[in-house]
């Protein structure tokens, strides 16, 4: 049993393979380019994650307050490359925000049975709400940042983004903002963003945690998101007895938010690839809440 774990803060996916390969660490997550050379080696392991990454569209800029814009935006990228070739770790398409194979009901119903597909690609439905969005904001080009974390992963996405969705809206410019975790999260925090290159991991096994967020007014909101029929859902579903019911609620809410509304545009739902020794043995990892527990781990 373990009675002391040592952690080494490394920002480069490769330095972390480096340390495992030196046996200076017993654990290391890798990303795509690493996959093909561990995946046949014993200390190679994948699993699904419930975490969403998603573009926030902050209504504050005058564009992006436009539904059309943030359509064609929200449809206006393919997402298999960038799950199949740029992150590679078993991460996985997602047209929705609340996770798959993450809550169900007591008869084991997912929550994603009823809408398994909310936000797909679709570049020729994202032209034609572009066009409509120029004509209405009476312009013929449109200019956006994008915030990002200055990770490996985020900067091929964010990279991919730009291109995949300049080629298929024309007039449109993005200008990619990468910043370290910190910063990030403070300017997202105060609005200081037009897109925001986002994620977030569910704290608890209920669809509310990522549904109540994008409350008018929440605090993780950040994008001067309202719409009062979501939140009248949110707030019944808050204090629905009846659990068909409450289900019920939350996936209509959800379904506004995204087809709708088009507030924001998921991206993928995570999967994680990484490095662990094979003497190590009961190394849990959360669905939800904290990535691992080492209390019942045990080196053999």
């Amino acid at each position: 049993k373990m009675d002391q774990i040592n952690v080494k803060v490394v920002k480069e996916i490769s330095t972390g393979v480096n340390l495992f390969e030196a046996k200076e660490v017993d654990f290391a997550p890798i990303t795509s380019e690493f996959v093909s050379q561990y995946e046949k080696s014993e200390d190679y392991k994948t699993r699904p994650d419930a975490r969403i990454n998603f573009l926030r569209f902050n209504q504050k800029n005058k564009a992006l307050k436009n539904k059309n814009i943030r359509k064609a935006l929200a449809l206006g990228f393919e997402k298999q490359g960038i799950t199949d070739v740029i992150l590679n770790d078993g991460s996985k398409p997602a047209n929705f925000i609340v996770a798959k194979d993450f809550t169900f009901t007591p008869d084991g119903e997912d929550f994603r049975v009823k809408y398994p597909d909310l936000q797909s690609y679709d570049a020729d439905a994202a032209k034609k709400a572009w066009d409509a969005g120029l004509k209405e904001l009476g312009v013929k080009t449109v200019e956006l940042s994008m915030l990002s974390r200055d990770e490996d992963a985020f900067k091929k996405v964010s990279e991919y983004l730009k291109g995949d969705l300049e080629k298929h809206l024309p007039g449109l410019t993005i200008n990619i903002k990468q910043q370290p975790f910190k910063n990030f999260l403070d300017l997202e925090s105060k609005g200081d963003y037009d897109i925001s290159a986002a994620g977030w991991g569910p704290d608890y096994q209920d669809p509310m945690t990522f549904l109540d967020m994008w409350l008018t007014g929440g605090s993780f909101n950040r994008m001067e998101y309202s719409n009062k029929k979501f939140d009248d859902l949110i707030k019944g579903a808050k204090q629905q007895a009846d659990e068909a019911k409450r289900w019920s609620d939350m996936q209509e809410a959800e379904k506004i938010l995204l087809t709708d509304d088009y507030a924001i545009a998921p991206i993928y739902q995570k999967g994680e690839a990484y490095l662990q020794r094979t003497n190590i043995d009961k190394l849990y990892r959360h669905p939800f809440g904290a990535d691992m527990s080492f209390k019942w781990m045990e080196i053999k």
